[in-house]
């Protein structure tokens, strides 16, 4: 029989899951989601830049005259921002910290019974799957910009930091076929946990904001964000 039993070791093990509370990551796959994050904001400040320089040197050239180059540089760079997000794959807008501890019981005749404890970790990621979107993606009407995004997903399902999983107590042998059930339904356990409506909701409103904050970068006031 197995069970999930954290109460039963409560006085030993007290640590409850850290709802939304962010864990420094250090596994080669979360460097390369600060990275992505890192190169949209080094894009757009590269955008910015190049706007402002072209706004700088034709001032004297356009002052009067009608001519519409700084308009069409910003138009531009605003295309080369949206393509640069849009090549990102995917777009992390919140991780969830979750620990859970998983036990399973074999019973003998006559002796002790048969039993393994085990603690896993993870961080699940909660954002939008940018191959996703659809090609008009992004609308634009006047000096607004109206942006239809996918839903907000579980972006890695290999979310357990396996690295970190150890036996809190182990009685008896125990075969790969055992562990593995016991990771997934540590598996199963955190998804139901931490995949609930309002982080699914602290997602999109972050999603939200994000995005609006980098388009106002580029001088954008008007942007409504839409998420299926």
């Amino acid at each position: 029989a197995t069970t999930l039993n954290a109460q039963k070791y409560s006085t030993i093990w007290n640590r409850p899951s850290q709802g939304l509370n962010h864990e420094p990551q250090t596994t080669e796959h979360m460097k390369k989601i600060r990275t992505k994050t890192g190169c949209i904001v080094a894009f757009v400040a590269v955008a910015i830049a190049i706007v402002t320089g072209v706004r700088s040197c034709l001032h004297p050239l356009t002052s009067g005259s009608g001519f519409s180059l700084t308009q069409q540089s910003h138009t531009d760079a605003t295309h080369a921002v949206l393509n640069h997000i849009k090549q990102l794959g995917e777009w992390e807008f919140l991780s969830i910290y979750d620990e859970v501890l998983i036990d399973t019981t074999r019973s003998r005749f006559l002796a002790q019974d048969d039993e393994l404890v085990r603690i896993y970790h993870g961080t699940l990621r909660l954002g939008i799957d940018m191959d996703e979107c659809t090609q008009e993606w992004v609308t634009s009407e006047g000096d607004s910009l109206l942006f239809h995004l996918p839903p907000i997903q579980l972006l890695d399902q290999n979310f357990i930091d396996e690295a970190r999983t150890r036996s809190f107590y182990q009685h008896g042998e125990w075969d790969s076929q055992t562990r593995e059930a016991l990771y997934l339904r540590a598996r199963h356990a955190m998804v139901q946990r931490c995949i609930t409506p309002e982080n699914l909701k602290k997602a999109e409103e972050n999603a939200i904001q994000q995005i609006k904050a980098l388009l106002r970068t580029l001088g954008y006031t008007k942007v409504k964000v839409v998420i299926n």
